[in-house]
């Protein structure tokens, strides 16, 4: 169905009959996609008996989108687990709250603004504190966002904010104050639209937890930006079309573009890999997915929506699970996502997750102490070999457990084939 609407759009002469339509779909993982949505569907309803179907209900639905970051052709495509019983496509068609999915955008669009002073690094100190935004025309009418575990952790660094997806300090990102009466909000709006999101974008504060609603397509495609360095592709099934007498009728493709700072991405991809090493998609580990990839959980409100996209810089995976009636699955994205995801690609070959990010020129490293932010002293007990985007760097030693004398020439170096 979706290779015929790309048909149908390819704005190709397509006269005749015979036409034959060749497609970038690889059979063995669209067999193992549709086996990985079946099995996790399965085995969520024997494990919550909640989610199993009552009469007259729609039953539980999952969708899985696989595709190359570099080209966007797509792998696999599922939009749902029983094609006879319902035709619906919800990769293209369905459309949801991202939730935490969308978090990324906004350390991106930070990442990009080197003219913030002090600028937002990994190292930045957010605070994880209750909080009060005021909106519309009276005061009367507040936003105070919740961490999903109800915790408050107090001071976080932006990487421990991103890889346990804390909202509020996400949130408090989004309307950091870029100048007098302006907030980053407009910049992650901008950074989404360069990205390919389409659907409506309002520089609201909730727009930072992903309140608006998009197919998973399209999130899937916003995040190929981030596995291959910054370009935009426009996911496609279409490989080629043969006329009835075999001659080629050429596509009209639309041409690459470059989406973000391919520096900026970097040191956001560095964090999005520690998501599946240790925070909130750690599971996939621990489930069998192996190799070097990255990806980011989501969980909207009262659970309707759980979602998690892996990537590396050869395959993207997206999965979603939820009721097509918006009834609540009270499940997490870490809970109902990433075991699916974990099936398929145990059972895709390795080599998709053999290749690492690659190293890429105004991305620098610094050894720091993650409690202040700055650089390591032999008293610090702890440090972490940051990335950062060059020039936004910690040029002071730490103060709090050295004496913050000037750093040793080595202290900051680039990595091979970074900018000095």
């Amino acid at each position: 169905d979706f290779v015929l609407t790309q048909v149908k759009e390819s704005r190709s002469d397509l006269s005749g009959a015979g036409l034959s339509l060749y497609t970038t779909l690889d059979p063995d993982m669209q067999e193992a996609a549709q086996a990985a949505v079946l099995k996790g569907l399965e085995e969520l309803e024997k494990t919550y008996k909640r989610l199993r179907t009552k009469p007259g209900q729609e039953p539980l639905q999952a969708a899985l989108i696989a595709l190359d970051p570099q080209t966007g052709s797509i792998r696999a495509l599922v939009g749902g687990r029983d094609y006879q019983t319902s035709q619906f496509n919800r990769v293209t068609q369905a459309k949801r709250q991202p939730g935490s999915l969308f978090k990324p955008f906004v350390y991106l669009a930070a990442f990009e603004r080197r003219d913030l002073l002090p600028p937002i690094t990994p190292v930045t100190i957010l605070q994880d504190t209750p909080i009060a935004l005021v909106f519309g025309k009276t005061e009367e009418e507040t936003w105070s966002p919740r961490n999903y575990d109800g915790q408050f952790l107090g001071p976080v660094t932006v990487r421990q904010a991103l890889e346990g997806s804390r909202n509020i300090p996400t949130v408090r990102l989004a309307v950091w104050e870029t100048g007098p009466g302006k907030t980053l909000l407009p910049d992650v709006v901008e950074a989404a639209r360069k990205a390919g999101i389409t659907s409506p974008l309002k520089p609201y504060p909730s727009l930072a937890l992903g309140s608006f609603e998009c197919s998973p397509m399209e999130i899937a495609a916003a995040y190929s930006v981030f596995a291959n360095g910054g370009i935009l592709v426009r996911p496609n099934a279409l490989l080629g079309l043969v006329g009835p007498e075999g001659r080629r009728i050429d596509r009209k493709d639309a041409p690459l573009q470059r989406a973000a700072d391919p520096a900026a991405v970097a040191v956001l991809d560095s964090i999005l890999e520690g998501v599946v090493n240790r925070g909130t998609g750690a599971s996939a580990r621990a489930r069998g997915a192996q190799g070097i990839f990255a990806g980011k959980t989501g969980t909207t409100n009262d659970g309707r929506d759980a979602w998690f996209i892996g990537f590396s810089p050869r395959l993207l995976v997206a999965v979603w699970v939820g009721f097509d009636d918006n009834r609540g699955l009270s499940l997490s994205g870490a809970s109902a996502a990433v075991p699916i995801y974990s099936e398929f690609v145990r059972r895709v070959p390795a080599h998709y997750f053999e290749e690492p990010f690659p190293e890429v020129p105004g991305v620098v490293r610094a050894s720091v102490d993650p409690t202040t932010g700055m650089l390591v002293t032999e008293e610090c007990p702890t440090s972490v070999n940051e990335l950062f985007v060059a020039g936004t760097e910690p040029k002071e030693r730490c103060t709090v457990h050295g004496d913050g004398a000037p750093p040793p020439p080595e202290a900051v170096h680039a990595g091979p084939g970074a900018a000095p």
